[in-house]
């Protein structure tokens, strides 16, 4: 249940930046291990399914993986940073990709897509930075809860072997005043 919760939220989250700030598409990637991004949500231009890993463009997310800052492409035609080819194969003139920090360190990226160079501004980088807030917020809710699922599995597996060691322990109680008491009849 809570992995639906977790997967409407990053929906909704991706939907509204792409409203807010008229992206043609935006995607919202984690990640899976170093330097590797597996898309939680994708609406719009650039629609991969979620788990799929990021190889439209992989060294443009990276570097702002790599650098910790925003960074952003007004013109896939021109800007040396970004893969042309794949960009011009999806229809994407321009691209914003912000990381996801916890604690200084990487947990993924936001990205907005846009079928029109020039297509964001500053105001669409700052709606960008609180959106990923609230990305940053639902990933650390679904984390925690995570991990108060693994403690209770935990809790709940320690209790089981408490009281199954403590039914043994019962039983060889009673075995030997059972054995006792034959003993003593005698």
């Amino acid at each position: 249940m809570a992995q639906r919760d977790l997967e409407a939220t990053l929906q909704l989250l991706a939907e509204r930046a792409q409203y807010i700030t008229g992206a043609t598409g935006a995607a919202i990637a984690r990640c899976a291990a170093v330097k590797r991004l597996s898309v939680a949500q994708a609406r719009g231009l650039w629609r991969p399914r979620s788990g799929h890993t990021s190889r439209w463009n992989l060294a443009f997310p990276v570097k702002a993986f790599v650098q910790k800052q925003i960074l952003r492409c007004n013109d896939a035609q021109t800007d040396t940073r970004v893969n042309r080819e794949s960009c011009e194969a999806l229809g994407i003139s321009s691209v914003v990709v912000m990381p996801l920090l916890r604690d200084n360190e990487v947990n993924g990226v936001f990205e907005l897509l846009s079928d029109r160079p020039n297509a964001f501004e500053e105001r669409d980088i700052g709606a960008l930075e609180r959106l990923g807030e609230m990305v940053q917020t639902a990933l650390d809710h679904d984390l925690s809860s995570a991990r108060g699922r693994r403690a209770g599995e935990i809790l709940g597996t320690r209790q089981r072997d408490r009281k199954a060691r403590g039914d043994s322990l019962l039983r060889i109680a009673l075995i030997r005043h059972c054995r006792s008491s034959r003993l003593s009849a005698r």
